[in-house]
């Protein structure tokens, strides 16, 4: 996990994290399984959150009026820290990706 996150291969926020365990208990995986897998991404030194990520979030989410506020703040965090985003999520973010500069990659 260092090798990739020192070249720049690889980041992770907090929400991603917590957003990450939400997902895999609704999958329906364990408890301890969940805990190890996210415990095992701290080693990428995730980014927490901050207020100018909240405010950043809360402009790009004006634009589209208020819905996907989560994915504007996954936007914000990585306007600062990466040049692309890369998502399965494409019915939100094809309406985010006009309001950043960042590149926007849906899988």
């Amino acid at each position: 996990m260092e090798q990739v996150t020192d070249k720049g291969l690889f980041f992770i926020s907090t929400l991603s994290l917590n957003e990450l365990g939400f997902a895999l208990a609704k999958c329906g995986e364990g408890r301890d399984t969940i805990t190890e897998y996210i415990m095992s991404l701290y080693a990428a030194d995730p980014a927490g959150v901050t207020l100018d990520h909240i405010k950043r979030a809360t402009q790009i989410a004006y634009k589209v009026s208020f819905h996907h506020t989560s994915d504007c703040l996954h936007t914000a965090i990585a306007e600062q820290y990466c040049n692309e985003l890369i998502t399965f999520n494409g019915s939100d973010f094809q309406l985010i990706q006009h309001h950043t500069k960042l590149k926007v990659t849906i899988l």
